[in-house]
């Protein structure tokens, strides 16, 4: 399937006019409508900026809906991507997936995990190290 075949396909599923989803406007449907598109042309094996290209969109949008978990700078990550680089890609899906469900950055989610292991471990031997 080609982008504009996706492009089509999606502005019927989604009941959007091609100038509203390409247009400047933010209202949810339409975001909702360029997310799903972007999704699917990335299941298709587009690249980011052959993504971005498509919809008319910046490739740090599209890297936003495709990974909203992860807030990116100009030319740099924040601080609150490093845990994920250590992750396999299924781990780093479950991350991001958690961190959306509870509106927070993955960074906190592996914190949390990471704090509850050691607090486990901390009980179950003596003294925190296993004998």
């Amino acid at each position: 399937m080609t982008a504009k075949e996706i492009i089509q396909s999606v502005l019927r599923q989604h009941h959007v006019d091609r100038e509203e989803f390409f247009s400047h406007c933010r209202h949810q449907d339409l975001v909702v409508a360029r997310i799903d598109a972007a999704k699917q042309l990335r299941e298709v094996g587009k690249s980011i900026g052959q993504i971005a290209i498509a919809l008319k969109r910046s490739r740090d949008t599209i890297r936003y809906y495709l990974e909203p978990g992860i807030k990116r700078r100009r030319g740099e990550k924040y601080r609150a991507d490093w845990p994920l680089a250590w992750l396999d890609p299924e781990s780093r899906k479950v991350v991001i997936d958690h961190a959306l469900v509870e509106q927070t950055t993955p960074s906190v989610i592996v914190a949390r995990w990471i704090a509850e292991r050691a607090e486990y471990e901390a009980t179950t031997t003596a003294g925190g190290v296993a004998a």
